[in-house]
């Protein structure tokens, strides 16, 4: 299933990006009016893993690295500030959920996404992997979506829909930012995208991945010609 594009009033209409439904396909309930948590099938070892424990404690920054085809980098995760988005992130994490998975969509100058697609066996074919329930919205407390913070990838008509898709800022884009909630306007075009950590070594590798050839595959568009495999994603 494709995922969704960045509403028009989050980005230029050159920029429309394909920023995601979080992992495991659309809902089928309606836009939401309200913040409240919601729930989608998972994958066995992810839910066995869910299960059983949460994410151990790391402190308030933990880091995570993330080898791929193209270089390291390593993120900072600010716990201290949305501590649900960062334990999800990290169950992702510990059970080597993102280990194979692509960087699917890369927009110069902006933002690259990954975190929840495989190669399928032609290598053209682009497999979505099933993530856990999606979690609620932190972008109220979360970081500004500046140069350089890592994001959660959501549903653009649901603001609590993140599971396991995340996106990396290119430029700073504070038009993805929460704001007050108006009176007759939707939660998720006021929500934001809630922004947990910030690229501390390695900016260089992800600037260099906007300059990569990309094509329209399947109705997918900005999907790098060269695959951009994330092999490893690991705590330090």
């Amino acid at each position: 299933m494709r995922p969704s594009r960045f509403p028009a009033f989050l980005a230029s209409p050159l920029l429309l990006a394909i920023l995601a439904l979080g992992c495991g396909g659309a809902s089928d309930k309606p836009a939401e009016t309200a913040n409240e948590e919601t729930a989608a099938p998972a994958d066995d070892v992810l839910a066995d893993a869910s299960r059983q424990s949460a994410p151990p404690e790391t402190g308030d920054r933990p880091k995570v690295v993330f080898q791929t085809s193209a270089g390291s980098f390593t993120v900072e995760l600010h716990r201290d500030k949305v501590q649900r988005t960062v334990d999800n992130f990290l169950r992702y994490v510990d059970t080597r959920f993102y280990d194979g998975t692509l960087f699917h969509e890369v927009i110069a100058n902006y933002a690259v996404v990954g975190g929840g697609y495989t190669l399928g066996q032609n290598a053209q074919e682009l497999i979505e992997k099933q993530g856990l329930e999606s979690i609620r919205n932190e972008s109220e407390t979360g970081l500004s979506n500046l140069r350089g913070t890592i994001a959660m990838a959501r549903e653009p008509d649901r603001a609590d829909s993140a599971r396991c898709q995340f996106f990396i800022n290119l430029r700073d884009n504070i038009s993805l930012d929460y704001t007050p909630e108006e009176p007759g306007v939707p939660v998720s075009e006021t929500a934001g995208y809630c922004a947990f950590g910030q690229v501390v070594e390695g900016m260089e590798v992800l600037d260099s991945l906007g300059d990569k050839p990309v094509e329209n595959r399947k109705g997918m568009p900005n999907v790098p010609v060269e695959p951009i495999v994330i092999e490893s994603a690991k705590r330090l």
